[in-house]
């Protein structure tokens, strides 16, 4: 990844001090990371004295363009662990009870029937399922009309639903 052929405090001294105009970009985080605890490893980070340690961790965030606060987090890992892994974040979501199957559905019986109300709709998809037992219906059989309108927002519908239109008014038997 980073080549820098730094290996003394007084080669990183010069090196931060000489390519002030330059900024370094990381390829990927995760080696990034490996190189940043390689770098830890190789100049003894936990021996160094406190203006050294200043050095070496201003050299990380030259290289690798982290902010200095985040520098500063890795480090503290890096002597709490003894190693940098980049972990993945998994943000938390809510399971989607209507899947792309569905909308596109939704988007193809509404352009079927030139895009009738919610009610009218909701109905539509309820006897498709219960009297007509067509088994792509079963899960979004019991969509509520407000959630219909809430597919219809979504890009998928967009995209499949080509002739979209406001609704207009129908009676529901």
């Amino acid at each position: 990844m980073y080549n820098t052929r730094a290996s003394s405090i007084s080669e990183i001294k010069h090196f931060i001090t000489s390519t002030k105009a330059l900024a370094f970009k990381a390829k990927n985080k995760t080696e990034a990371y490996q190189w940043k605890e390689g770098v830890l490893q190789n100049t003894l980070y936990k021996m160094l004295s406190k203006k050294d340690k200043s050095t070496i961790r201003r050299y990380l965030g030259k290289v690798t363009s982290y902010s200095v606060s985040h520098v500063d987090r890795l480090v503290r890992k890096y002597v709490a662990t003894v190693h940098l892994v980049f972990t993945v974040y998994k943000r938390n979501s809510f399971h989607r009870k209507y899947a792309d199957k569905d909308i596109a559905l939704l988007a193809r019986v509404d352009e079927t029937h030139n895009n009738l109300s919610g009610p009218a709709t909701a109905t539509i998809l309820q006897e498709e399922w219960m009297r007509f037992k067509r088994v792509e219906f079963k899960n979004i059989a019991n969509i509520s009309t407000s959630h219909i309108y809430n597919l219809r927002e979504t890009r998928l519908y967009h995209e499949t639903n080509h002739h979209f239109q406001k609704t207009h008014l129908t009676q529901v038997r």
